[in-house]
């Protein structure tokens, strides 16, 4: 967690400041590289931050030279953006990219060099000017980033970025079903709106984990194999979940974490299981479910204070 302000930029180098810390939040060592802590670059305009990026530690998703990007700007620049989102001035963006190489220029069309580069979606308020950005919270596994936006009122925007899912077939034999390291590549973000209290009961369509058709909906998308094209995705082919509220528990009290599949929206197939990514217990941010002194879940929600239904994020 890092404070951020009521800046495009100040938001920018709080992520930067969270990405290269050195200790993590219970005081733990944290070494960019190594284990789950990513390495993370910043680009600054006359002193100006514009955009931060960052590569994976080593490991599978390595394997892919992926890398995570956030950028944004209070003048006009003219990146790639994912439809249906477009460019805004003061938007906190971010994009996916496999297969990169060297930094060039974040609102190139291969900020990367080369590679495969999905486009930007938008992360959070409409306007960072207006719009003051309390907290920042980073959460890094070896393949994936996620971040949350507090703002007033102790709730959050939720965006996640990296390999966040598996292809989930039981044999693996198709070259479709993932990419060489077995994994697929792609966001999914809240964007203007906030997580719903009960989004486990939320039908497809413009809710958290799921992608709705307007520039400041919600969005989730599957880069395809070998491609810089995405599939947008819809959360869990069953379409809808029971939010848990005080019964996400076994008859031991212990917490129940259930997979969540995602579906390529009007064709109807899957693209993959979120890896380690859960319903469960309803809760708020901050909280974790530890087992023997040990972390083994976090939970990302829309608000510090309420309970609402999370996305639990598991560490084995």
């Amino acid at each position: 967690m890092v404070p951020a302000a009521t800046t495009l930029a100040a938001v920018l180098d709080a992520i930067h400041t969270a990405g290269t810390a050195a200790t993590y939040y219970d005081g733990a060592a944290r070494t960019p590289g190594s284990g789950s802590a990513w390495t993370w670059g910043r680009y600054q305009d006359t002193g100006v931050t514009q955009s931060v990026y960052a590569t994976p530690p080593s490991g599978p998703s390595g394997s892919l030279n992926n890398r995570v990007i956030y950028s944004g700007a209070t003048v006009v620049k003219t990146p790639t953006m994912l439809a249906p989102d477009v460019w805004q001035t003061n938007k906190l963006l971010m994009g996916c990219v496999k297969n990169a190489g060297a930094f060039s220029a974040w609102d190139s069309a291969t900020p990367f060099t080369v590679g495969q580069f999905s486009g930007y979606w938008g992360v959070g308020p409409a306007n960072l000017s207006s719009t003051a950005i309390l907290n920042v919270y980073l959460i890094e596994s070896q393949e994936t980033v996620w971040i949350a936006l507090e703002i007033a009122g102790n709730t959050c925007y939720v965006c996640g970025n990296g390999a966040l899912w598996d292809p989930g077939t039981t044999f693996g034999l198709s070259p479709l079903s993932s990419e060489a390291d077995g994994r697929r590549y792609g966001m999914t973000t809240s964007n203007t709106t906030l997580p719903e209290v009960t989004w486990y009961q939320s039908n497809y369509g413009n809710t958290f984990l799921n992608h709705g058709g307007a520039s400041s909906d919600n969005h989730t998308g599957v880069m395809d194999v070998g491609s810089s094209s995405v599939t947008v995705a819809g959360r869990s082919a069953f379409r809808t979940f029971p939010s848990f509220g005080g019964w996400g528990y076994d008859l031991d009290m212990e917490p129940v974490l259930i997979p969540i599949y995602h579906f390529s929206e009007g064709r109807n197939y899957f693209v993959g299981r979120l890896r380690e990514c859960c319903f469960g217990p309803a809760s708020r941010m901050e909280r974790r479910i530890r087992v023997g002194g040990v972390d083994r879940a976090y939970a990302l929600s829309r608000s510090l204070t309420v309970d609402s239904d999370p996305l639990w994020l598991q560490t084995s």
